[in-house]
């Protein structure tokens, strides 16, 4: 949740795959049973449409298994959506447990151009120049605390990426060496990539 992510078209057979059958169980099953998980019969679909990345923290989900597929609504209280493509996000399964059931939070397609940056501690914080209504503000500010994207391990996470980067960029690398060092930056977090140009560390791409 750290910066806009642009929704993607459903696939052209989640329809008949994933809408109708879930829909069709509920129609018959309106109270007491588990609704099927039809939803991760797109999941490898929802990967590749959002090309690997955590719709949360930005960083690149390499093992696919630990892809899930989000609920960004939670079904539990918005049974209606539970089989739409529309309020699926892509997210790795430990941010999707710590997420929970959790709401409000800012939905990442909605999110405003640069509404976190990243501070020397390497602490992600709300931007308050990128908000224009203070209610969104607030959202901005319990999204980062609802989703504990400050917790301790991705801190070290993200310093570890930017670490690495740095120490290669300083050793006088080459203006070829020193772009592939800001793709590889970039295949790991879009976020840390956009903050590392921002901050001048890395070539933009």
């Amino acid at each position: 949740m750290m910066i806009r992510v642009e929704r993607k078209e459903e696939p052209a057979d989640f329809n008949e795959a994933v809408r109708v059958p879930g829909n069709d169980f509920v129609s018959k099953n309106p109270k007491g049973k588990e609704p099927p998980k039809f939803w991760n019969r797109c999941r490898e679909d929802l990967y590749e449409a959002y090309e690997g990345y955590c719709a949360y923290t930005t960083f690149k989900i390499n093992c696919r298994l630990d892809a899930v597929v989000d609920h960004f609504l939670p079904q539990s209280r918005h049974p209606e959506l539970r089989y739409e493509w529309s309020n699926y996000r892509l997210a790795s399964s430990h941010i999707n447990s710590v997420k929970k059931d959790a709401e409000p939070i800012f939905d990442p397609f909605e999110l405003p151009e640069e509404a976190f940056r990243l501070a020397e501690d390497m602490r992600i914080e709300v931007n308050p120049e990128a908000f224009s209504d203070e209610k969104d503000l607030a959202l901005a500010s319990e999204t980062l605390r609802r989703l504990g994207l400050n917790r301790p391990e991705l801190i070290a996470d993200r310093t570890e990426m930017q670490d690495e980067a740095l120490r290669l960029i300083g050793e006088g690398m080459s203006d070829e060496i020193a772009l592939i060092v800001s793709e590889s930056l970039l295949k790991q977090s879009r976020f840390l990539h956009r903050e590392a140009v921002r901050k001048g560390y890395v070539k933009p791409l």
